[in-house]
């Protein structure tokens, strides 16, 4: 079985997103956005690259709101300084993404599983 759409990598000004199929396609450009490539010609999305803080690029976190409004899930890398779930758990400790996300993660090759992450609302 194939994995979900999932975003894999943040590059500024790029975010990719593996396993895109029709469906998932067509939701990504229903929630507003454009697919393009890359610069290692993946299918990516792009925001304006400002200066100063990441998770303060308000292009940047509407970006990502309206990818996991779509369905798309943000993967689990433990060799990424920042995997794309990390970030969302970060934009969610700081209160810029509201919604759960789900997480993708592989136990081996073909082997994988998701996770929903709903926002800690302990300490607001």
């Amino acid at each position: 079985m194939k994995p979900p759409a999932h975003v894999s990598i943040v590059i500024p000004p790029s975010i990719r997103i593996e396993s895109l199929d029709t469906v998932s396609r067509e939701l990504v450009v229903r929630a507003g956005l454009r697919i393009q490539r890359d610069y290692f010609f993946y299918p990516a999305v792009r925001f304006i690259n400002t200066p100063g803080e990441i998770f303060a690029n308000d292009s940047f976190v509407d970006a990502l709101a309206r990818l996991n409004k779509a369905g798309i899930a943000f993967c689990e890398d433990y060799k990424q300084g920042w995997a794309p779930a990390d970030i969302m758990r970060e934009l969610q400790s700081r209160g810029r993404i509201l919604d759960a996300f789900i997480a993708i993660a592989w136990r081996g090759p073909g082997d994988w599983f998701t996770t929903v992450h709903e926002r800690d609302t302990e300490n607001d």
